[in-house]
């Protein structure tokens, strides 16, 4: 007798490639982002979606793709937060603006876990614009942001992490969460936040920016600020605290 069949639902897209793999091993993440830039460039007929999907298979594989999902849970939603692979500046990986006086890359550092951690330097800069950045595509919900930082780095102001809502063009930004200021020579320590992706959020953005001088506030900062060191991160995640489906 032939096998029932069911349907399981995933989160992020990528999944897929997991999927198509029979094996369940992680893939290489350049392969999928080379397949996300695939179906970003032809969504319709493709029948692309950008938050989820359905996976189809035998009764035989439940207990397989319930391991996938909690391997996400455990690796977070983004993409490649412990910056073991070179930038790619496309997709789905981190993005890095080429800005005079500054320089994001990934390097062996003490402390770090795995090989590399994510650098950002800056030799006496005026602050212009994010120096790293990367999209991401969580469903409602609510999430935990965590990550290690270590920081050397001259200004009065100093830097912080953020996450936007990517809205339609003309709205302003809407700020999920921000960390606290990264400024000073301080060891590795841990930054983390909660936050709440709402329904009218289907894209969102994190970024590296200016910090607010004001800590309650929910804008990066927009003074004039010169930059002078470096700053270093690692093992950065963003976990679900509420399952999108009510779990």
């Amino acid at each position: 007798m032939k096998e029932p069949s069911f349907t399981f639902g995933i989160e992020e897209e990528y999944h897929l490639v997991d999927l198509a793999t029979r094996g369940f091993a992680p893939v290489p993440q350049e392969l999928m982002a080379a397949c996300v830039e695939v179906w970003q460039s032809d969504p319709e007929t493709l029948h692309y979606h950008p938050t989820g999907y359905i996976a189809l298979g035998p009764r035989s594989q439940e207990s397989d793709l319930f391991e996938v999902f909690e391997r996400q849970q455990r690796i977070g939603y983004i993409f490649d937060g412990g910056f073991e692979y070179p930038l790619a500046s496309r997709g789905f990986g981190w993005l890095a603006p080429v800005q005079v006086g500054v320089a994001v890359s990934t390097e062996a550092k003490d402390g770090m876990t795995g090989k590399r951690a994510l650098q950002v330097a800056f030799a006496n800069k005026r602050f212009s614009e994010p120096p790293v950045y990367q999209y991401l595509m969580l469903v409602p919900g609510r999430y935990r942001f965590d990550a290690r930082a270590r920081t050397d780095l001259e200004s009065w102001l100093g830097l912080q992490w953020g996450v936007y809502c990517q809205d339609a063009p003309g709205r302003a930004p809407r700020q999920l969460f921000h960390t606290d200021r990264l400024v000073g020579l301080v060891d590795w320590h841990i930054l983390h936040a909660e936050f709440v992706v709402p329904k009218d959020c289907p894209a969102q953005l994190l970024r590296l920016e200016l910090a607010n001088p004001r800590s309650d506030a929910s804008s990066p900062g927009t003074v004039a600020v010169r930059l002078n060191g470096r700053l270093w991160f690692d093992d950065m995640k963003v976990r679900v605290l509420d399952s999108p489906w009510g779990g």
